[in-house]
Protein backbone atom coordinates (compact mmCIF):
# COMPACT_ATOMS: atom_id res chain seq x y z
CA UNK A 1 0.00 0.00 0.00
CA UNK A 2 2.72 2.32 0.91
CA UNK A 3 3.94 2.01 -3.07
CA UNK A 4 0.61 3.23 -3.89
CA UNK A 5 0.22 5.82 -1.70
CA UNK A 6 3.44 7.51 -1.66
CA UNK A 7 4.90 5.82 -5.43
CA UNK A 8 7.83 4.38 -3.57
CA UNK A 9 8.24 1.63 -0.79
CA UNK A 10 10.47 1.35 2.19
CA UNK A 11 12.05 0.54 5.52
CA UNK A 12 12.21 4.72 6.18
CA UNK A 13 8.39 5.04 5.09
CA UNK A 14 7.13 1.78 7.17
CA UNK A 15 8.91 3.31 10.16
CA UNK A 16 7.50 7.01 9.91
CA UNK A 17 3.97 5.27 9.15
CA UNK A 18 3.89 3.43 12.47
CA UNK A 19 5.24 6.36 14.28
CA UNK A 20 2.06 7.94 12.70
CA UNK A 21 -0.15 5.10 14.31
CA UNK A 22 1.26 4.37 17.55
CA UNK A 23 -1.11 1.49 17.96
CA UNK A 24 -0.09 -0.48 15.09
CA UNK A 25 2.06 -3.54 16.01
CA UNK A 26 2.44 -5.03 12.55
CA UNK A 27 2.13 -3.01 9.60
CA UNK A 28 1.93 -6.04 7.71
CA UNK A 29 -1.31 -7.32 9.24
CA UNK A 30 -3.82 -4.32 9.02
CA UNK A 31 -7.43 -4.91 9.83
CA UNK A 32 -10.36 -4.36 7.67
CA UNK A 33 -11.95 -1.13 8.64
CA UNK A 34 -8.79 0.21 10.53
CA UNK A 35 -8.12 4.15 10.26
CA UNK A 36 -5.06 4.31 9.34
CA UNK A 37 -2.63 8.11 8.89
CA UNK A 38 -0.35 8.42 6.54
CA UNK A 39 2.16 11.15 7.65
CA UNK A 40 3.11 14.10 4.28
CA UNK A 41 5.65 13.88 3.12
CA UNK A 42 8.12 16.12 1.52
CA UNK A 43 8.92 19.70 2.68
CA UNK A 44 9.56 21.44 -1.14
CA UNK A 45 6.66 22.79 -3.19
CA UNK A 46 5.51 20.67 -5.82
CA UNK A 47 8.09 20.32 -8.69
CA UNK A 48 7.31 22.26 -11.53
CA UNK A 49 6.55 19.43 -14.06
CA UNK A 50 3.90 18.08 -12.14
CA UNK A 51 1.91 21.29 -11.52
CA UNK A 52 -1.05 20.08 -13.37
CA UNK A 53 -2.87 16.59 -13.80
CA UNK A 54 -5.65 15.59 -15.61
CA UNK A 55 -7.79 14.11 -12.67
CA UNK A 56 -11.50 12.15 -12.76
CA UNK A 57 -12.20 12.30 -9.38
CA UNK A 58 -11.36 14.10 -6.01
CA UNK A 59 -12.29 13.08 -2.86
CA UNK A 60 -10.75 13.67 1.02
CA UNK A 61 -11.50 10.04 1.31
CA UNK A 62 -8.70 7.74 -0.08
CA UNK A 63 -11.02 4.56 -0.09
CA UNK A 64 -13.41 6.36 -2.37
CA UNK A 65 -10.32 7.28 -4.53
CA UNK A 66 -8.42 3.92 -4.28
CA UNK A 67 -11.66 1.74 -5.39
CA UNK A 68 -12.51 4.32 -8.18
CA UNK A 69 -8.85 3.52 -9.64
CA UNK A 70 -8.10 0.13 -8.53
CA UNK A 71 -11.68 -1.39 -8.98
CA UNK A 72 -11.87 -0.03 -12.39
CA UNK A 73 -8.84 -1.62 -13.00
CA UNK A 74 -7.45 1.19 -15.57
CA UNK A 75 -3.98 1.04 -16.35
CA UNK A 76 -4.28 4.81 -17.27
CA UNK A 77 -5.23 6.15 -13.79
CA UNK A 78 -3.11 6.69 -10.24
CA UNK A 79 -4.23 7.37 -6.87
CA UNK A 80 -2.48 11.20 -6.24
CA UNK A 81 -2.21 12.02 -2.41
CA UNK A 82 -1.76 15.65 -1.41
CA UNK A 83 -1.70 17.87 1.10
CA UNK A 84 -3.91 21.33 1.04
CA UNK A 85 -3.34 23.73 3.33
CA UNK A 86 -7.15 25.13 3.04
CA UNK A 87 -8.55 21.61 2.46
CA UNK A 88 -6.18 19.49 4.28
CA UNK A 89 -5.65 15.97 3.21
CA UNK A 90 -6.79 15.38 -0.31
CA UNK A 91 -6.58 12.54 -3.19
CA UNK A 92 -7.37 12.27 -6.51
CA UNK A 93 -7.69 10.31 -8.83
CA UNK A 94 -5.60 11.42 -12.28
CA UNK A 95 -4.26 10.23 -15.62
CA UNK A 96 -0.11 9.22 -14.77
CA UNK A 97 0.66 12.28 -17.07
CA UNK A 98 1.49 15.47 -15.49
CA UNK A 99 2.15 18.67 -17.27
CA UNK A 100 4.33 21.74 -16.53
CA UNK A 101 2.55 23.95 -18.42
CA UNK A 102 -1.81 24.84 -17.71
CA UNK A 103 -2.15 25.48 -21.36
CA UNK A 104 -0.43 21.46 -21.87
CA UNK A 105 -2.88 20.05 -19.24
CA UNK A 106 -5.77 22.18 -21.02
CA UNK A 107 -5.08 20.64 -24.49
CA UNK A 108 -4.48 17.35 -23.46
CA UNK A 109 -7.98 17.46 -21.16
CA UNK A 110 -9.73 18.27 -24.75
CA UNK A 111 -8.25 15.13 -25.95
CA UNK A 112 -9.78 13.13 -23.25
CA UNK A 113 -12.60 10.94 -24.31
CA UNK A 114 -14.43 7.84 -22.98
CA UNK A 115 -15.10 6.60 -19.37
CA UNK A 116 -13.00 9.51 -18.03
CA UNK A 117 -13.06 12.33 -20.39
CA UNK A 118 -16.35 13.68 -19.29
CA UNK A 119 -16.10 14.07 -15.96
CA UNK A 120 -12.06 15.54 -15.99
CA UNK A 121 -10.84 18.51 -14.90
CA UNK A 122 -7.75 19.87 -14.74
CA UNK A 123 -5.61 19.95 -10.88
CA UNK A 124 -3.78 22.51 -10.27
CA UNK A 125 -1.10 22.15 -7.90
CA UNK A 126 0.97 24.94 -8.38
CA UNK A 127 -0.32 26.81 -5.35
CA UNK A 128 1.88 27.48 -2.52
CA UNK A 129 1.67 25.54 0.40
CA UNK A 130 0.48 22.32 -1.48
CA UNK A 131 2.71 19.19 -0.63
CA UNK A 132 2.41 16.01 -2.34
CA UNK A 133 2.14 13.38 -0.43
CA UNK A 134 3.47 10.87 -3.08
CA UNK A 135 7.25 9.87 -3.65
CA UNK A 136 6.82 10.84 -7.54
CA UNK A 137 8.85 14.05 -7.13
CA UNK A 138 11.89 11.19 -7.15
CA UNK A 139 11.03 9.68 -10.37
Amino acid sequence: MLTRIYGTGSEMLVEKVKKANPGLADPNRIQSGRKINFPVMGKSSVPRQQHYWIACQKSDNLNRIYQFVYAGKSRDLRVLSFWDPSAGLQHAAVYRVSYAEYRDAKQALSNKNGIHGETAAILDLSKDGLRLLTGIENS
